[in-house]
């Protein structure tokens, strides 16, 4: 048991990728009960040891995909240890990397204005801070073809627009 005039130090090595909760107590003189006097939690990570946020692609179309992932368990159940999501992407075979955020509670993102009948890989990394080089690409998908009929039907209908508005233009002047 302590007395009101000392103090512990614990020492000792953290274990990677754990949430420790690091206290402050105070013992009351007056009526011997110990109070907590501030409280943080602290995530001791080792991005070494740890293995890669699973991605699943879906719903590719022409110039979008949607990514969805499962939570980071060991972050995520750390209070105020993950901060956000951190989605890389780059354009196969070595286009450059482009970074894009989502929040700690959301477990999807839509990547949008892609070009289409491209190859892309994309990663997710949970972040504690704005370390945004962590993040690797690994997930490879590829964008979709444009559907020719409706390349065809647009271009049908900007015809029918110009060449109605001919026909018609004469007649109203």
């Amino acid at each position: 048991a302590l007395d009101m005039n000392s103090t512990k130090r614990e020492s000792g090595t953290l274990e990677p990728n754990r949430c420790y909760r690091l206290a402050v107590h105070a013992l009351d003189s007056e009526t011997g009960v110990w109070s907590t006097l501030a409280f943080t939690h602290l995530f001791s990570r080792n991005t070494s040891l740890e293995d890669p946020i699973q991605v699943h692609v879906t719903n590719e179309t022409t110039d979008s995909a949607v990514l969805r992932w499962e939570p980071s368990t060991a972050l995520s159940t750390c209070p105020n240890a993950l901060k956000k999501y951190i989605i890389c992407c780059r354009k196969e075979p070595a286009g450059n990397l482009s970074y894009y955020e989502a929040n700690i509670l959301e477990t999807h993102y839509t990547l949008l204005g892609l070009q289409p009948k491209t190859a892309y890989r994309v990663g997710v990394w949970a972040s504690t801070d704005k370390e945004e080089s962590a993040c690797q690409p690994l997930q490879f998908f590829r964008t979709r073809s444009p559907d020719p009929t409706q390349v065809t039907l647009a271009l049908s209908s900007w015809y029918l627009v110009v060449f109605g508005g001919l026909v018609t233009a004469p007649g109203i002047f």
